[in-house]
C-alpha cells in the first residue's frame, strides 16, 4: 500500500471513530432527559384579544402587559425650556473656555531675546 494511501485511511478512520465517540458519550449523558418544559396543545377557541395585554405569571394579580404611562410627561413648553438652556448653559461653558484659555489664541511660544530684545538688531529702534 502506498504510504498516501495509508495515511488517508487512517486520517479517515481516526475522523470516523472520532464522531462516533462524541456520538455515544452525548447520548449516555443526555440519555433520558426531555425538553425543558411540557409541550402544550394548540388552543381550540379563540383568544380574546385583551388576552396579550396581560401579563399572567400565574399567581393572584395579573398586571397589564404596558406600563400604565401618562400621555404627556413633558409639555412642549418645558422641553423648549430644557432645550435652550441645555444650550445657554453649554454656551457659557464654552465662552468661559475662551476667555480663561489665552494662551490658545498664540500659535507659538513668546520668544524672548538677549541684548534688550534685540531692538537694535530687529529695528525697533
Amino acid at each position: 500500500m502506498p504510504r498516501g494511501r495509508a495515511i488517508e485511511l487512517a486520517t479517515r478512520l481516526a475522523r470516523a471513530g472520532a464522531k462516533t465517540r462524541g456520538v455515544a458519550t452525548s447520548a449516555r449523558a443526555r440519555a433520558g432527559v426531555g425538553p425543558a418544559i411540557e409541550p402544550t396543545r394548540a388552543p381550540v377557541r379563540e383568544i380574546p384579544e385583551e388576552a396579550e395585554l396581560t401579563w399572567d405569571a400565574g399567581d393572584a394579580h395579573p398586571e397589564p402587559a404596558l406600563d400604565d404611562v401618562p400621555a404627556r410627561i413633558v409639555t412642549k413648553a418645558r422641553a423648549a425650556t430644557y432645550l435652550a438652556s441645555a444650550f445657554a448653559f453649554l454656551g457659557g461653558v464654552y465662552g468661559l473656555a475662551t476667555m480663561v484659555d489665552k494662551p490658545s489664541t498664540t500659535p507659538f511660544a513668546p520668544k524672548t531675546f538677549p541684548y534688550n530684545g534685540l531692538e537694535v538688531e530687529l529695528g525697533k529702534k
